[in-house]
């Protein structure tokens, strides 16, 4: 069977072990065959550059379940059962298709399977099914078609899989085992639920086959045929909308409004909820928001401001005409004073200013209508894409992506908007746009909704306060900030710590004039500011954020004031620059701030502290006795999870009527090692801390001066970006025309999950003041410089 799914299994080994568990279970041995999974478990390669060694453990595990779920069938025990239904994966015939266990431990294990190890996995998970319908065929408490449901889905997971990594031939591959399988059981061939389902896959195939007009076409009889796909909120309607109106989009086949009106918008409609509801309402709302793109930039355009100019010349020789046609009627009516001759002349003039007059005023009032169209448009689009994208902020999915991706479309359409300073089209559009999202935002924050979504984007809303870029009402952002302050605290509160500290600039060098002059009074620095403080005195005002604020302000300030040490001032008050005792601070000149901050000097590890607390994994019970009898300390921002992470849970947290399991929290400030040092290189020679956690364990800080970490900062938030794309393109978004996938993006389980893709490792950079800030220590690397020179080079020698 693994011959027919991944090719002929080499002999003795793991191979030959999976092979003698999978003959077992198909004998009904089910004790036999977990006993040959742990034979194969030991002889998994779990070696450093072993890749598959995580994978095969994986793929073991996943099997440990199907054969616990078979021996739980046979053994008759109804209870038993159904706990272990699931790993089966034995779904109603109308839902969707579930993800592979395996695939789902290898998120839950943080595994970075590659390409081979993926494949490997979905064919053991096919080949344990087949063994599993085999063992279980003449059971009446497990109905066979609930078992070829089984299989026959995870045979449409494999082929989607494999497009969306433009595998075409794995894809043909598993449509074709899946057809094999639906004829040799004549009833499910002639099901129209599956008939629909191979035809939707089918199409996906020949999309991805750059058959695009066929693919199109069985699309659209699958639409309008007289079958169950036709009911309201069915899984496969919903998906062949989807799958119609993105590749009409793509090929650029149909009118926006036909695309809408035929395709998303019936989507949006027919889901019923969860993941398949929130992802076509975020197609439906990006496709409106690029359209209201496309108008704004109409409006904007030069073509368009030509238009306008002319329209506002003709306005203008209408008024001209109208005036000069009241003189002559006013002439007219004054026959004595006219000769006749004179009098035909103004008759004939009248007669053709009328003409032209009536002529002007039609063309004027067309001039005007399609002006009013131009502008009313962008608004229809933005509050449709707006409705669309804060349904799926609402909607209960378990897809974070989806989530935060609709929060992303929002705050670009907030902030996006531009307010032209001249009248006109695009700033009365402009208004109207600002003033809608600013409702929007606003209803939502008034709802019981989560923010988490908005989280990842906190340092670009944080830096938007004080501005003039976020609508005319400032309050609706500060509240959206305050609300992620609930959210995620440690994350949100130390980024208004540093914007408060906006105007705390240490250094004589030549920019800091230029930075005072920036930060005069009115200016939107210091509008900024001044509102990161009035922020924090809300927040220091309620009981649950007073400890938090305080704390992270009291870090804060005792790294900045450490960072400003004068480098050269440290390497003359110490012998060694890789073992400067915090005592040399006390004696530092007053010009320099005087003394050692309260923060560190009532956190320094003395020895009683050590010998308390113990230093052995065996001692932990004594490190965190030792550590809580303090006042609990801040936490470690240098050792922050993701707050893309944080965001996830405290947004699953909120949703889940029964609390989900708490995150892992990052460790609290306890001591700090009497120690620091100056790191070998760099301009200015940035300090190392040795912070001891709450947990037992020192971790290393690097505190930079005279550096604007905020770029680091968000040259970081870029690199999540990129990885966040490489994600997409592995797991749902289909590539470019001339490569493989199918249709839209679809949210599935295993989100995130890397899978043959690279990946850029990223590390905390916690901006603390404009020139200040702290970096997480990035262990078992050296300098750039070290590794292509070498520690032992000449002096003056350079990376370049």
């Amino acid at each position: 069977r693994l011959a027919g799914v991944g090719g002929d299994p080499p002999p003795g080994g793991f191979h030959a072990a999976i092979c003698e568990a999978l003959a077992r279970l198909e004998s009904r041995d089910c004790t036999g065959a977990l006993d040959a999974l742990n034979v194969a478990r030991d002889r998994v390669d779990v070696s450093v550059d072993g890749r598959g060694g995580l994978g095969q453990l994986a793929l073991i595990g996943d099997a440990r379940d199907v054969a616990v779920a078979v021996r739980a069938a046979l053994g008759g025990d109804d209870g038993e059962w159904a706990d272990w239904k699931a790993a089966l994966c034995i779904t109603a015939p109308s839902s969707p298709g579930p993800t592979s266990g395996t695939r789902r431990r290898a998120k839950s294990g943080g595994v970075d399977d590659a390409r081979d190890w993926d494949d490997m996995g979905l064919a053991s998970r096919e080949t344990w099914l087949r063994a599993a319908r085999e063992a279980l065929r003449d059971e009446s408490t497990v109905p066979r078609c609930q078992l070829d449901e089984s299989l026959r889905t995870h045979l449409i997971v494999m082929a989607d899989d494999a497009l969306r990594r433009g595998r075409l031939e794995a894809a043909v591959a598993a449509l074709s085992r899946l057809r094999g399988d639906l004829s040799r059981s004549g009833d499910a061939a002639a099901s129209p639920d599956w008939r629909n389902r191979v035809t939707l896959l089918d199409a996906k195939v020949l999309w991805s086959s750059d058959r695009s007009e066929e693919a199109s076409r069985r699309v659209r009889r699958l639409l309008a045929a007289d079958e169950p796909v036709q009911s309201h909120s069915h899984p496969e309607r919903v998906e062949a909308l989807q799958l119609a109106g993105a590749w009409a989009v793509e090929a650029r086949s149909l009118p926006a409004s036909t695309v809408l009106d035929s395709y998303l918008r019936p989507a949006a409609a027919a889901a019923s909820s969860g993941d398949v509801a929130a992802a076509a309402k975020f197609a439906l709302g990006d496709y409106a928001a690029k359209l209201y793109a496309d108008a704004m930039s109409r409006l904007s355009s030069v073509e368009w401001h030509q238009s306008e100019r002319v329209a506002e010349e003709r306005r203008s020789e209408l008024r001209d005409c109208e005036k000069q046609l009241r003189r002559i009627q006013d002439g007219l009516a004054a026959k004595t004073k006219l000769k006749s001759q004179d009098e035909h002349q103004l008759t004939k003039l009248r007669d053709n200013l009328r003409r032209q007059v009536g002529t002007l005023r039609y063309e004027c009032a067309d001039d005007e209508a399609r002006r009013r169209t131009a502008v009313d448009r962008p608004r229809a689009y933005l509050v449709e894409a707006l409705k669309a994208f804060t349904a799926v902020l609402i909607e209960e999915s378990e897809c974070f992506d989806l989530a935060t991706r609709a929060a992303t479309r929002i705050v670009a359409l907030w902030f996006g908007i531009n307010k032209p300073t001249s009248s006109g089209s695009a700033a009365a559009a402009a208004a109207s746009s600002s003033s809608d999202v600013d409702q929007y935002v606003s209803n939502l924050l008034r709802s019981n909704t989560s923010v988490a979504a908005f989280a990842p984007l906190l340092y670009q809303l944080a830096s938007r306060l004080g501005g003039d870029s976020a609508g005319e009402d400032h309050r609706t952002l500060e509240r959206l900030v305050h609300r992620l302050c609930e959210t995620v605290p440690n994350h949100a509160v130390i980024q208004l710590v540093a914007l408060a500290n906006g105007d705390d600039v240490r250094t004589v060098n030549r920019g800091a004039e230029q930075f005072r002059i920036n930060m005069a009074d009115g200016s939107t620095a210091a509008k900024r500011v001044e509102a990161a403080k009035r922020m924090l005195d809300q927040l220091r005002a309620t009981a649950e954020a007073k400890a938090l604020v305080t704390g992270l302000e009291e870090l804060a300030a005792a790294y900045v004031e450490l960072a400003s040490v004068e480098t050269t001032w440290l390497m003359e008050a110490s012998p060694s620059r890789t073992k400067i005792p915090f005592s040399v601070l006390q004696n530092r000149p007053s010009k320099q701030g005087g003394g050692l901050h309260t923060f560190f000097a009532t956190r320094l590890l003395h020895e009683a502290d050590r010998r308390r607390a113990g230093s052995s994994k065996a001692s932990s019970k004594r490190w965190a006795a030792a550590s809580s009898a303090a006042a609990p300390g801040p936490r470690i921002i240098s050792r922050l999870p993701s707050v893309r992470m944080a965001a996830q849970h405290a947004r699953r947290d909120a949703r889940s009527s029964a609390r989900a399991p708490p995150a892992a929290a990052s460790p609290r400030v306890w001591k700090y090692e009497k120690i620091f040092g100056l790191t070998e290189t760099g301009i200015h020679r940035p300090k190392i801390l040795k912070c001891v956690g709450d947990d037992g364990v020192v971790y290393r800080e690097l505190v930079k001066d005279q550096d604007d970490t905020r770029q680091d900062a968000v040259m970081q938030q870029v690199f999540d970006a990129v990885n966040d794309l490489f994600a997409r393109r592995s797991t749902g978004r289909r590539p470019a025309r001339s490569g493989g996938g199918a249709g839209p993006w679809t949210p599935s389980s295993d989100d995130g999950v890397a899978r043959n893709r690279p990946l850029l490792r990223t590390y905390n950079v916690i901006p603390l003041s404009p020139l200040v800030g702290v970096i997480e220590w990035v262990e078992q690397t050296i300098p750039f410089q070290t590794y292509l020179v070498g520690s032992g080079g000449p002096p003056g020698s350079s990376a370049t």
